[in-house]
């Protein structure tokens, strides 16, 4: 859901190493003599693979992590490239905030981004890490508990990670690059590269961008919009939270898109900042429908075909 440019931030920030128990499963592709590394430790072993809980009860998936051991709402967000420290939390704890370094930018407006110094991070069950991370001022979502969001995992780690998300059971496991492996048959496999897949809106070929920090079905950015929908009359859609707080909405109602083998009626949102070079995204209200396996690292997302249960 959130982009910053590369350069204004990341002149501070490290190489990333993910480490289980028994393997080091990637590194970045920055120069680790350049900056210092950052090592993920994750709890998994071959033998012993946990799951966590998430909620996906307000469109997206909501888990608790802990900073500096301060219980925190945390979203999981494929549509982040990088992933956030919100600044009340990081007030609240002491961490150190730098002066603004530059903006984050949403579906509809951007913000003011801060440095925060080593943060420490920690999602039970799954893994944890220390590293200087974006602040900013987060969206008004709230874990089942009341718990404010005060952390946005982005695809700064999660491009590094292999993400099962079971919609149903709402439960999630986070591992290495690799780890998980989709039982044979029961997943149809979707290319995923630079965060992005093929699909089609209206019949019509189209890359999307998945955005699982996005409840909204369908985002198609404003200068392509009339593209997709030359004749059809823009209608009011529900309300929308992004970084700049809740914003109306105009799209089309009841459009057909599709990505492998999902087929989907649903609203399109037309957007004026959408991140990224694809034309349009869709939100977890899609990924949702099923359970999931999300790895950047194989260039694929996992689907559960319809019929086969979760495990």
């Amino acid at each position: 859901m959130y982009h910053i440019p590369m350069r204004t931030l990341f002149q501070r920030l490290c190489a990333i190493v993910l480490v289980s128990p028994t393997m080091v499963a990637a590194q970045a592709t920055e120069d680790p003599s350049a900056k210092p590394t950052i090592t993920i430790r994750f709890s998994h072993t071959n033998g012993n693979v946990k799951t966590s809980p998430f909620n996906n009860d307000q469109g997206v998936p909501l888990f608790r992590a802990t900073i500096a051991e301060e219980p925190v709402c945390a979203l999981l967000d494929t549509g982040a490239d990088l992933s956030v420290v919100g600044l009340h939390v990081a007030r609240k704890t002491g961490l150190v905030i730098s002066v603004p370094k530059g903006e984050l930018a949403g579906l509809q407006t951007s913000v003011k981004s801060h440095l925060v110094t080593a943060v420490p991070i920690e999602i039970p069950g799954q893994l944890a890490f220390t590293r200087d991370m974006v602040g900013a001022e987060l969206p008004e979502y709230t874990c089942p508990d009341g718990t404010k969001l005060g952390f946005v995992l982005g695809m700064d780690f999660l491009g590094k990670m292999a993400i099962y998300l079971d919609n149903v059971r709402q439960r999630m496991i986070l591992a290495p690059g690799g780890f998980l492996s989709p039982k044979e048959g029961a997943f149809a496999r979707i290319a995923w590269s630079n965060g992005q897949v093929d699909g089609t809106i209206a019949g019509v070929d189209v890359r999307f961008k998945v955005d699982t920090g996005s409840s909204s079905a369908l985002s198609v950015r404003a200068a392509q919009f009339a593209g997709f929908f030359p004749s059809e009359p823009l209608v009011a859609l529900p309300e929308s939270t992004t970084l700049g707080g809740r914003f109306e909405n105009q799209g089309v109602q009841d459009v057909e898109f599709s990505i492998g083998p999902l087929k989907v009626k649903a609203n399109a949102k037309r957007v004026s900042n959408l991140t990224g070079s694809a034309p349009a995204s869709i939100g977890y209200q899609i990924i949702g429908q099923t359970s999931v396996i999300l790895d950047a690292t194989e260039g694929a997302i996992f689907l559960r075909k319809p019929g086969q249960a979760s495990e």
